[in-house]
């Protein structure tokens, strides 16, 4: 007969740790206090990077960004990714979803285009944003056709994401390694404040609606700029939690600066979720801030 005895001796240890690892985790989140600062006022998602996005009434999240947010790109004829700073006509692309089944985007002089959300196209290749690769799949011939007459620009593609980025850590102090990305530029998720918004406006000559700056998620109830004072904390929308990772410094359109940002306009804050698991956000849903 077998004695397990000193198999049981020896795995002790591990399950004492194991335990104590699990006290010391509960401790910690009895501990934490979050405090309600404001109110979800609106979400966006932008299907195919660069062109206009589509407001919701709830967002379902994932690991790497809003269900459909930035997974679509457009190539040149050099495999590289087109934007708006390069193709401002992308602009006037205006999306939207067809009995969850298309993606359809009109433009100016140009026919609907109906891309089938569920296609699976054999081609794929690795596409690189901002430093950082994921994978793509064909999106079809029609669609290439589609954006290489509206840009003007021969041989252009459309391809679908298809595994997702990692997030760059050498761009990201608090990225880790298991911190994914769709096509979006810098990070999954983009937070952005109506107090902020409202600060802003009053340096520019015409004031700018919160569409300009392309965020995910819309806030109201913090101060202007308090969204920066988030930094090393998470933040909670219903039931889905984030981490904060930086501060947007992408956008030309606000003169509220910072020294530790190289001095670039700031506007909004990335953020990234805290878990693998997929959730829901809604219009409404309270904020709350570690504290």
């Amino acid at each position: 007969m077998v004695s397990y005895s000193k198999y049981l001796f020896m795995g002790a240890p591990f399950v004492a740790l194991a335990a104590l690892g699990v006290l010391w985790w509960q401790k910690r989140e009895k501990k934490r206090t979050l405090m309600e600062v404001g109110r979800v006022t609106e979400l966006f998602v932008y299907p195919v990077k660069s062109c206009k996005g589509i407001k919701l009434t709830e967002a379902r999240c994932l690991k790497e960004g809003m269900e459909f947010d930035r997974t679509w790109i457009i190539l040149n004829e050099k495999g590289q990714f087109v934007c708006q700073r390069k193709a401002p006509r992308l602009a006037l692309v205006v999306p939207h979803f067809e009995d969850n089944k298309y993606l359809c985007l009109d433009a100016p002089g140009m026919k609907t285009l109906k891309i089938d959300l569920h296609q699976n196209e054999k081609e794929s290749k690795e596409i690189r944003v901002w430093g950082s690769n994921g994978e793509g799949q064909y999106a079809g011939d029609e669609a290439a056709d589609w954006f290489s007459k509206y840009l003007n620009k021969p041989n252009c593609s459309l391809y679908k994401l298809s595994k997702a980025r990692l997030l760059p850590e050498e761009r990201n102090s608090h990225a880790i390694p298991d911190d994914r990305v769709s096509f979006a530029d810098a990070a999954p998720y983009m937070m952005a404040t109506e107090g902020t918004l409202e600060r802003v406006n009053k340096d520019l000559k015409s004031p700018v609606t919160i569409d300009r700056f392309r965020p995910n998620i819309v806030i109201s109830g913090p101060e202007a700029f308090g969204e920066y004072n988030w930094e090393g904390k998470r933040i909670k929308l219903g039931d889905v939690e984030f981490r904060f990772l930086m501060i947007c410094t992408r956008l030309k359109a606000s003169d509220n600066r910072l020294e530790k940002y190289g001095n670039c306009p700031l506007f909004g804050v990335y953020v990234a979720p805290v878990k693998n698991d997929i959730g829901i956000i809604r219009i409404e849903d309270s904020v709350m801030i570690e504290m």
